[in-house]
């Protein structure tokens, strides 16, 4: 009996939420407070990402920037005579050490 009287409370318990949660749902759809917040909600998300966009941009440009202004150092480049610059590599393309 004490089971019976267990299952069937957790049943009411169960109705009685979903009851609930259905007209919380209905409150809500229909309240212009809720809908305004939402709407602020996008806005605000929306800006974000054109700022996250923006900021990323001006990182990949910078970095473009500074990829064109890199110098090898002098001691990187080996020459062996001809007017070909070899970099890290002892032999040169036309052949001479």
């Amino acid at each position: 009996m004490e089971t019976d009287n267990l299952k069937r409370r957790k049943a009411e318990r169960r109705e009685f939420n979903e009851n609930v949660r259905a007209l919380v749902a209905f409150v809500k759809k229909r309240d212009k407070r809720v809908a305004a917040h939402q709407a602020a909600e996008a806005a605000k998300r929306a800006q974000r990402a054109e700022e996250e966009a923006a900021r990323r941009e001006a990182e990949r440009l910078a970095r473009a920037q500074r990829a064109a202004e890199y110098k090898e150092a002098a001691w990187i480049l080996v020459s062996c005579g001809c007017d070909v610059f070899v970099v890290c590599v002892y032999v040169c393309v036309c052949g001479g050490v």
